[in-house]
């Protein structure tokens, strides 16, 4: 994501190369479903942008969480698509096609923009065993947090922000809009309510990961996580487990999304998923770099027999014996912390 101050006339010349590298995309993409149509029987419609009067797909807004953004603090607005039944937009990790959406914003002087907070995708496997990792039918809300000066003058305010994604079915459209948020800047320390929005960042964040520590008793296990970490030579093993303190759930499938940070992973759509049952537990992971000199870097989700809120975890980790900090619960214990179980 590109942050910027708001020029005319550089954001009409940003408008133009967009809609240049989308033509670039639009022949990329027809090459490759011509190609896949051929091999896998793939639908022979073309990626090809649509007229003004045809419907979109996927159809993208510029919102807020909360009616006003409050100075000297941090906000999260947010990019927010609503998404036809059947149609998939990409997250920005290891796909066989596709690419995420991006995002260029304008804002006021003195302002920034942190990371976008990709929430974790769903594997999507299209005939011939193509493997993608997408957001698909309804919302998909993509949460930018806003840092507004104190001194940022209070009032009207207006943020832009140049849209490029690529949305998905048999065929693909790649997609570009300008799009705009208008709301206001209101005094620090001032009570702000939530907008019409705010079920979308509430719901996106059921999908955020949180960071996975490291256990310093390889032996026993953290109360409340469900997967573990094990390296066993070029494989990294990611394992499914109950916590001691909550064995009422059970879980049910297990899954890992390698992002853009990481090394691809060999063999994803064998072994980036493993599904159990009422009866057993879903079988581990094992996941091999193609690139030994990067990390294995994404999301780990565990499902649960009762359709509860999933786990989700995000990892970076490296053997032990690589120079990097590893990220394993088979490590070596922590001397200071004695294991109680010897």
């Amino acid at each position: 994501m590109i942050t910027r101050t708001h020029d005319t006339r550089t954001h009409r010349a940003r408008g133009r190369f967009a809609r240049d590298a989308a033509g670039s995309a639009v022949a990329l993409v027809a090459g490759l479903v011509a190609g896949l149509s051929t091999l896998f029987a793939v639908s022979p419609a073309a990626a090809q942008p649509m007229g003004d009067d045809e419907h979109e797909p996927a159809r993208p807004m510029l919102v807020s969480e909360s009616a006003g953004l409050v100075a000297g603090a941090t906000n999260n607005i947010a990019l927010t698509f609503d998404i036809d039944e059947g149609w998939h937009v990409y997250w920005p990790g290891q796909n066989d096609t596709g690419f995420a959406p991006s995002l260029e914003l304008t804002l006021p002087e003195g302002w920034t923009a942190s990371d976008i907070q990709w929430p974790a995708p769903h594997r999507h496997v299209s005939p011939g065993g193509i493997l993608d990792h997408v957001y698909e039918d309804g919302e998909a809300t993509f949460i930018i947090p806003i840092t507004v000066p104190s001194d940022a003058e209070v009032g009207p305010v207006t943020i832009t922000a140049d849209a490029e994604w690529l949305v998905c079915r048999e065929a693909c459209i790649p997609g570009w809009q300008t799009v705009t948020l208008e709301t206001r800047v209101v005094p620090a320390n001032a009570r702000v309510g939530a907008s019409e929005f705010s079920p979308r960042f509430e719901e996106a964040r059921t999908r955020h990961a949180e960071p996975y520590t490291i256990n310093p008793h390889p032996r026993r296990l953290q109360p409340t996580r469900w997967a573990t970490l094990k390296w066993q030579g070029g494989d990294l093993q990611v394992s499914a487990v109950v916590p001691p303190n909550d064995a009422g759930r059970k879980p049910v499938s297990l899954a890992f999304y390698p992002d853009a940070g990481g090394s691809l992973v060999q063999n994803l759509l064998k072994t980036g998923e493993s599904t159990g049952d009422a009866s057993r537990a879903p079988a581990p992971l094992f996941l091999k770099r193609a690139d030994p000199t990067k990390p294995i870097s994404g999301i780990i989700e565990v499902r649960f027999l009762d359709k509860s809120r999933p786990a989700l975890y995000r990892i970076e980790s490296r053997p032990l014996n690589e120079s990097n900090t590893a990220q394993s619960d088979s490590q070596r214990p922590d001397p200071n912390q004695p294991d109680p179980d010897g």
